[in-house]
């Protein structure tokens, strides 16, 4: 199992400064939302930042959520739009987002340019983010435009966000999160207005803490070791038997071969696996506290 294949169920809202400053974040978080995107840029003036983005970052983070963002596209020339990606990075610099920085393609003008130039602009907009930026970065987008206008090979290899108002997503497509209409809670304006819902269903922040992106910081499990690589001692032997049933449950992808006492790559290999599905830094070691993290995974996952 990779870090994008573990599934969650999350709560989420998108918010900007159409809910003005009616958001309260602490209610939120305690009505059960587990994330919220928040829009940087003002649709209406294009390179402006959203008048709420830093008040909604602030409190966000304040409140302990998980928080992406997102830039409503208005580009028309691929030109203007790798300036709107760079004036993205602008915004979010100096910030820490664990969930995917999006940008959202909905203008009917950009359309009207074809699949061809929309798949080009969301191709320039998220490889630069990506490249240039080091940002874990996806597309929004609704399902009949996304089908139509951007090709498979673009909207495949970034996080899928779809909007689709029916009683269920129909995008035929792999996405991690799915805008599923509107609600209303007492975290925006007391219940008295509707904003945009969605639901996730990828640990995005795991994913993203664990490559050190959007200006996350990859932490380590733990610094002092208990087995590295070359190591010998019947503890291995208990450890990669607990890897080998992980595997056989489909938990982690990397097949440890029990028969040798020897910390050897392919358990440096498993314990990286382990490390980055728990959003840790990859560093190929077993201490204390990924002890207590694998046996309390086996006996969590494992029924």
């Amino acid at each position: 199992m990779s870090d994008l294949d573990k599934t969650v169920n999350w709560n989420v809202l998108d918010i900007s400064s159409w809910q003005s400053n009616t958001v309260d974040f602490e209610q939120i978080k305690k009505d059960g939302f587990k994330a919220v995107i928040i829009r940087a840029n003002d649709a209406n003036t294009t390179m402006a930042k959203d008048p709420c983005f830093e008040m909604n970052y602030s409190m966000a983070k304040k409140a302990g959520l998980h928080i992406g963002a997102y830039w409503y596209l208005r580009g028309t020339t691929i030109d203007f739009v790798l300036k709107e990606s760079e004036k993205f990075a602008e915004y979010c610099a100096g910030k820490s987002f664990d969930m995917p920085l999006y940008v959202d393609i909905e203008q009917s003008d950009i359309f009207a340019l074809g699949k061809g130039f929309c798949t080009n602009a969301c191709k320039t907009f998220l490889t630069n983010l990506q490249d240039k930026h080091k940002m874990f970065v996806g597309i929004y987008c609704s399902t009949w435009y996304i089908e139509n206008y951007i090709d498979e090979s673009v909207r495949n290899n970034f996080a899928t966000w779809i909007a689709d108002y029916r009683t269920y997503c129909q995008y035929k497509g792999q996405y991690g999160m799915w805008q599923k209409g509107t609600i209303r809670t007492k975290g925006v304006n007391r219940g008295n207005s509707d904003v945009d819902f969605d639901i996730c269903y990828v640990d995005y922040p795991s994913a993203i803490i664990a490559r050190g992106m959007n200006g996350c910081k990859a932490t380590e499990l733990d610094t002092t070791a208990i087995y590295k690589s070359g190591d010998k001692d019947w503890g291995i032997y208990s450890i990669k038997e607990v890897m080998c049933m992980l595997y056989d449950h489909k938990l982690m992808k990397t097949k440890v071969d029990p028969n040798y006492i020897t910390y050897t790559q392919d358990l440096i290999d498993g314990t990286n696996e382990l490390l980055g599905i728990w959003g840790y830094k990859k560093n190929g070691i077993i201490g204390a506290n990924f002890m207590r993290k694998l046996f309390a995974y086996l006996r969590n996952e494992v029924k």
